[in-house]
């Protein structure tokens, strides 16, 4: 193994106690919710296996459960990040809804109240506040007790987002061009 290996390795290494920090700082942030974009960075790359880019992974793209089960089993390493773990759940909370929110146009109370782990009385709150992030718009239907999404921020966006962004483009370019066709019908007679 030559030089530029070892060479690369210690700037990962050295990335790598950055990263650790600069994760740290996103997670904690209250105001940050979308993090797949750091899955692409290398020096994050360099994490995998570590328990800080298994946090970061739950983060992106798993549920309130994991997140709970990932703190069960290492308590300890949330604390020494000074991450609280009130906090993290109540971001999971809400990373947790919007993906139920993605999926689901309309979520049941009791489905929200087992996903997320909150009762019913907080329901109303919980929907509230994560209306006031604008990572979800939706609005409550309390004779059914249900939740009605009219958007939700994706978690990632990836190919199959990107896919969906395609279709739904081309779906309304192909409506346009028929009411542009109906409307040059109508001035030719």
């Amino acid at each position: 193994m030559g030089y530029g290996f070892y060479s690369e390795l210690v700037e990962n290494v050295l990335e790598s106690s950055e990263s650790v920090k600069i994760l740290n700082r996103f997670l904690s942030n209250p105001n940050a919710f979308l993090f797949d974009h750091l899955l692409t960075l290398k020096p994050v790359n360099f994490l995998e296996g570590e328990l800080i880019h298994d946090l970061l992974t739950i983060f992106v793209s798993a549920k309130l459960a994991s997140y709970v089960k990932f703190y069960q089993n290492n308590k300890d390493f949330i604390d020494s990040l000074g991450l609280l773990h009130e906090q993290n759940m109540a971001k999971m909370r809400l990373l947790t809804f919007m993906g139920m929110a993605v999926e689901n146009k309309e979520i049941s109370f009791d489905t929200m109240q087992q996903e997320l782990q909150i009762g019913a009385d907080d329901v109303e709150a919980f929907v509230t506040d994560a209306v006031r992030t604008k990572m979800v718009y939706c609005k409550i239907d309390q004779t059914q007790r249900k939740v009605v999404v009219s958007h939700s921020t994706h978690r990632t966006f990836g190919k199959q987002q990107w896919q969906q962004l395609y279709d739904t483009l081309n779906a309304w370019k192909q409506n346009l061009n028929k009411v542009k066709n109906s409307l040059l019908s109508l001035s030719d007679t």
